[in-house]
């Protein structure tokens, strides 16, 4: 599969982020969201055909890193990280 270079945006926020994405060419499976700081890390999977994400009820001037893994069977492939603060 494609990769996808997510971007981040905290809306003013100091404890969400959200992240959109453009639609890679080809099909997919599914995709797998993650997420951490320097003491916290989480992952999301979500379906092909999802556009954006929040994630919510993060902590306050923390830096976080995300990276996105776009899936098609048994192949993967994981964007860049992307960084961002709270």
């Amino acid at each position: 599969p494609s990769t996808v270079i997510p971007k981040l945006d905290n809306k003013g926020s100091n404890d969400s982020l959200l992240v959109t994405w453009d639609h890679p060419a080809g099909g997919l499976d599914m995709y797998i969201l993650n997420i951490s700081s320097e003491e916290w890390s989480s992952s999301v999977v979500l379906n092909s055909t999802e556009y954006n994400y929040t994630f919510s009820q993060l902590k306050a001037a923390t830096v976080f890193t995300v990276t996105f893994t776009t899936v098609k069977a048994a192949f993967r492939e994981t964007s860049d990280s992307v960084k961002m603060a709270t």
